[in-house]
């Protein structure tokens, strides 16, 4: 995970969450710098205004109220 996306992630979890799903549950929160600088309806509206404002690398989004996801993938040359 890049550096911004992951301390967005941390900074989202931390500081806007609950407000976040109080108030905006199903959307999608654009991050930078840690902070919360939009709420929109899809992820391609947030990335939209991501790149514009911020340029590849530089923010991230959350989608509110969404389980985290989590994949496992067998280490290679580990045996079963």
């Amino acid at each position: 995970m890049p550096p911004q996306a992951l301390s967005n992630h941390r900074a989202y979890k931390r500081f806007h969450r609950e407000q976040m799903e109080a108030e905006h549950l199903g959307k999608i929160a654009l991050l930078h710098d840690g902070d919360v600088v939009g709420v929109y309806e899809d992820r391609e509206s947030a990335y939209s205004v991501g790149v514009t404002k911020y340029g590849l690398g530089g923010f991230s989004f959350e989608e509110i109220g969404a389980q985290p996801l989590f994949v496992s993938l067998p280490m290679v040359g580990q045996e079963r």
